[in-house]
């Protein structure tokens, strides 16, 4: 933010010209065209910097993101682009300047806004590989995640397969979103403090957390709310509620 000094208070009073306009002070309407040419200049020079520090900021914020291989069908698809938030997980030390003064004290981060949420499609850094992927976010901290896997070589997600799929806190999720049921088992898994746990929607071809383990939060780029190429794949893109695991 810019300060600017009040010279309104700093400046001495303009002088004030009384009787009648001698020949110095009256040119018309020459005398006016000139004057207005400065502040023209100067306007059009704010609108200049005010438009480069509103891009900026957007620029800071927002990231477009384009999706490559299958591991998120159907959601998305490849070679389709997304926008990234980046701003919505920011996080921030609460115990900064106290540990300006006294080093040993220990950090508390929080969030901002709020943290990652399950449902949450993610944009994120890899865990041992210098690429970004994007999974879905299945469980957050302080949960128990457990994944049993289907036994149909199909994984058909509209098919009855009893107890088949992934579990949060116990309760088997809902998940009409992915394409296949997990062909894998994932024994129950506690999500420590700073780390989630993340899946692909193409649960039989993804390299996610129940390969790699849960992921930490500082290695999230950004959320994805909106695709906005290819053209009739336009739209903010929708987030399942989990009303099972939800309820109270």
């Amino acid at each position: 933010m810019r300060v600017e000094r009040d010279n309104y208070w700093h400046s001495t009073p303009p002088p004030y010209y009384f009787g009648e306009f001698d020949d110095d002070h009256d040119h018309g309407g020459e005398g006016s065209h000139g004057s207005s040419r400065p502040n023209v200049a100067r306007e059009v020079a704010e609108t200049i910097l005010l438009t480069l520090l509103i891009f900026f900021v957007v620029r800071a914020v927002v990231q477009n993101f384009k999706v490559e291989g299958d591991s998120m069908l159907p959601s998305l698809h490849s070679e389709q682009y997304l926008l990234v938030n980046k701003g919505l997980y920011f996080r921030y030390d609460a115990n900064f300047l106290e540990r300006i003064s006294n080093p040993q004290t220990p950090p508390d981060m929080r969030y901002l806004f709020h943290g990652p949420q399950r449902g949450d499609i993610v944009v994120f850094e890899a865990w041992d590989e210098p690429r970004d992927f994007i999974k879905r976010v299945i469980a957050v901290e302080g949960e128990m995640v457990e994944v049993k896997k289907d036994q149909d070589p199909v994984g058909d997600p509209t098919r009855d397969c009893g107890e088949c799929g992934v579990y949060v806190n116990g309760v088997k999720l809902n998940e009409p979103y992915i394409r296949q049921r997990p062909d894998y088992d994932y024994p129950p898994t506690l999500i420590a403090p700073g780390e989630i746990f993340v899946l692909g929607d193409n649960r039989r071809n993804s390299s996610d957390s129940h390969i790699k383990g849960p992921l930490p939060v500082d290695r999230i780029i950004g959320t994805a709310f909106v695709s906005y190429w290819p053209q009739n794949q336009w739209g903010l893109l929708p987030h399942p509620t989990y009303a099972e695991i939800e309820k109270p």
